[in-house]
């Protein structure tokens, strides 16, 4: 009996550890504590997207191995910078990132704090020689960021395969934001410039916002949107 229970204590203990290491902390605790389906609406949240420009010529005739430790490298950097701000990383498509913050915790700044990150993912970061040596010559590490605020839906989905994502127009729009957005910027929409007029009164953020205008996004229609730009001292 006495082996039994060992040996379900580690099972228990190995189902733990690998539903932290798949989902994020607060939604692995839920399930650990018993919940079985996890649904929740956020009436505002923040979504990032972010994309590595160039990436299919740039890593076209790199070894399959150089390309991995590529990706690895930009997206535990970008993990750290949004465990550093208290966003969430909530998937990987390929080259592409996406995160959000005030899902699955809800927040009131997640506007404050997702901006916070994006100007930290902009700045210089310097790949180790093991990556740079198989870029083509004259190869430039540049992203394009997408933001936006919206409300959102977010869950597990899958049984033995899980996973934590998030769902809405919002989500799309965000994504929108990013495709249309230009390298080495961060493009916003005007309901994220909104939700982020608060802390930027207050001068607690040192970024502006340019006007780009309106763009005719499919699916979207018309949208007035931003750049946001940081000070720099």
């Amino acid at each position: 009996m006495e082996k039994r229970t060992a040996a379900e204590r580690a099972r228990a203990k190995a189902t733990e550890e690998l539903l932290h290491k798949t989902l994020p902390p607060s939604i692995a605790n839920r399930m650990i504590s018993g919940e079985r389906q996890i649904a929740d609406r956020f009436d505002s949240a923040s979504i990032l997207f972010a994309d590595v420009v160039g990436f299919t010529p740039m890593t076209a005739r790199m070894p399959a191995g150089a390309v991995l430790e590529f990706m690895n490298f930009v997206f535990a950097h970008f993990d750290a910078i949004a465990a550093k701000h208290g966003c969430e990383r909530i998937k990987t498509i390929g080259d592409g990132y996406m995160a959000a913050c005030g899902a699955p915790i809800e927040c009131a700044d997640h506007a404050e704090r997702i901006a916070r990150m994006a100007m930290e993912m902009l700045e210089d970061v310097a790949l180790p020689a093991s990556i740079t040596e198989h870029l083509p010559d004259g190869s430039e590490f540049e992203i394009r960021i997408g933001l936006h605020t919206g409300s959102i839906t977010g869950g597990v989905i899958g049984t033995g395969k899980l996973a934590y994502d998030i769902y809405g127009d919002a989500v799309n729009t965000a994504s929108r934001m990013e495709s249309h957005g230009e390298a080495g910027k961060i493009h916003v929409s005007e309901e994220f410039a909104v939700a982020l007029s608060s802390a930027m009164n207050t001068g607690e953020l040192p970024i502006t916002l340019e006007e780009r205008g309106e763009l005719n996004i499919k699916g979207k229609g018309t949208l007035r949107t931003y750049f946001l730009n940081q000070i720099i001292p």
